[in-house]
Formats: C-alpha cells, sequence, structure tokens
C-alpha cells in the first residue's frame, strides 16, 4: 500500500502509528487545498486486508504440511526399497545414509531444517549407492566358480576364493562395476594382469587375469566403462575373470552386490 505525504497551507506535519502493521507513516496534515481522496485508509480496510494475508498464510500453511507428509511417504517407500536390495551385502545402510561415499556433488543449498528426516536421508543414501559397485563387470557371461570356501583347482586343498570367476569368451571387455578412481593397474603375483577401483571410502573392486589393461593409476573412471580385457594370465587355468569385491579391507560376496543392482534397476 502505498503511503503519499501531503502539505496544506498550514505546512504541518503529523505522524501516525499505525497499530497492527508495524510501520509508521508519516501524512501530511491536509489543509484547506487538499482533497478528502488524500485522506489515510480506513480501519476497516486495513482490517480486510490483514484477514486476507491471515488467510492466504493459512492457506499455505496447509499446502505445505501436505506436501510435507507426501514426501515423507514418497521418501520412506525409496528407502524400505534400497535396504532391502542392500541387505544381502552387509553393508552398514546408516553409514551410506551418513552420505560418506564420494563423488560429483552440487545443487543448490537448503538447510537440514528446512526438509524431513527421511527425504534427508533418502537424498544421502541415493547419492552413495551411485558409488556402490552392483553392476556386472562382463556384458555377457557365466559363473564359473561361485565366493567362499572351495578346493583350490591347482593343489586341490581347501581355501577361500575371495571373489567370483566369470567365464567369457576370450579379450571380451571387462568393465567398471561402478565410477571410482583407479588404484592399481599393473601385474600382482598370481591375479596376474589386475586392476583395483576405489569406488568410496572403505570400498573397492578387484579385476583380475586379464589379458590387457587399459587404464592407468589416478584415472577416474565411469560406471560401464572398460578398464580392460578378460584373459588368463597369472595363476589361472583357462581365460575368465575374477572379481572381487572389497569393503574395509573384507572381501564380500560380488553374486550379492549384482543381485542389489537388479534389484535397483527393477525399482526405477
Amino acid at each position: 500500500m502505498a503511503l503519499r505525504k501531503a502539505t496544506g497551507r498550514g505546512g504541518r506535519l503529523v505522524t501516525a502509528l499505525m497499530a497492527g502493521w508495524g510501520v509508521v507513516a508519516t501524512l501530511g496534515w491536509l489543509g484547506s487545498g487538499a482533497s478528502e481522496a488524500e485522506a489515510s485508509p480506513s480501519c476497516a480496510g486495513l482490517r480486510r486486508e490483514l484477514d486476507d494475508v491471515r488467510s492466504a498464510l493459512t492457506r499455505s500453511e496447509a499446502l505445505l504440511k501436505t506436501l510435507g507428509q507426501k514426501l515423507r511417504r514418497v521418501a520412506s517407500g525409496h528407502i524400505r526399497a534400497v535396504e532391502t536390495a542392500l541387505a544381502g551385502t552387509g553393508l552398514d545402510i546408516d553409514r551410506l545414509a551418513g552420505g560418506t561415499a564420494p563423488g560429483a556433488a552440487g545443487g543448490p543449498f537448503i538447510a537440514d531444517g528446512s526438509l524431513p528426516s527421511e527425504v534427508l536421508r533418502w537424498e544421502r543414501l541415493r547419492r552413495s549407492v551411485r558409488s556402490l559397485p552392483v553392476a556386472a563387470p562382463l556384458a555377457d557371461y557365466e559363473i564359473a566358480s561361485g565366493f567362499g570356501h572351495r578346493i583350490d583347482p591347482f593343489n586341490r586343498r581347501r581355501a577361500l576364493h575371495s571373489g567370483i570367476d566369470l567365464m567369457a569368451p576370450l579379450k571380451a571387455p571387462v568393465l567398471a562395476t561402478a565410477p571410482g578412481r583407479v588404484v592399481y593397474a599393473g601385474r600382482n603375483g598370481g591375479y596376474g594382469r589386475m586392476v583395483e577401483i576405489e569406488h568410496a571410502p572403505g570400498i573397492r573392486t578387484r579385476y583380475a587375469h586379464l589379458a590387457t589393461i587399459r587404464v592407468r593409476v589416478g584415472q577416474r573412471i565411469a560406471v560401464g566403462k572398460p578398464i580392460g580385457t578378460l584373459g588368463s594370465s597369472g595363476r589361472s587355468t583357462a581365460p575368465h575373470l575374477h572379481y572381487e569385491v572389497v569393503v574395509d579391507g573384507l572381501p564380500r560376496d560380488p553374486e550379492r552386490f549384482m543381485a542389489a543392482g537388479r534389484m535397483l534397476v527393477r525399482r526405477r
């Protein structure tokens, strides 16, 4: 509402405090030459405007409450789906929801207190899941040997198999199972030619017995990008890929991560 200062012939000014609005309006005292149209707004008119503002605020608060409830329901559903998919991996979901996984970040700043806790948890969890090795390292494959204890193919003694062996055609492209940074690329004893990628703090993957290596240490790699070709280098009886997932220094079953990836894809 515009407030105008009018001066009459008397040139006197009156300062009026407008109750309920918290503003001070300086009104010129109307002299004999001033018109009635320049008089101050009536109290009834101000009350009507105040009532309109209050009604608009009430409607906005109700809308925000409804939207907040919908956001909570949607976020809770997404959280349950991710927790179910990752249950078999043994990962700490609370750690993931804390946003410990690295990667590209951005977007507007929104204070935590302005969004429901479920929405914040889902956003952090969603960012972390993007860095998890849940994709397959080959386009087409057969599992030749699973994770866990088995009879060693060379000395016939029982031993822990710290990954899975995947069969595919010789020199088939081997793919990164999540975005990350190459921390090793070269020969490594019985692993033969091997590539190791760090995806998140404490989460790494290893690709062994490669025929060729196509990446270098320090290189950033995207999910699904070739890092080498399938071969039989190192301690190997035939062409295959030995694939490992390592969490906090301990081997985990890669098949469980790949199964989680299939569930997450279906969820989309």
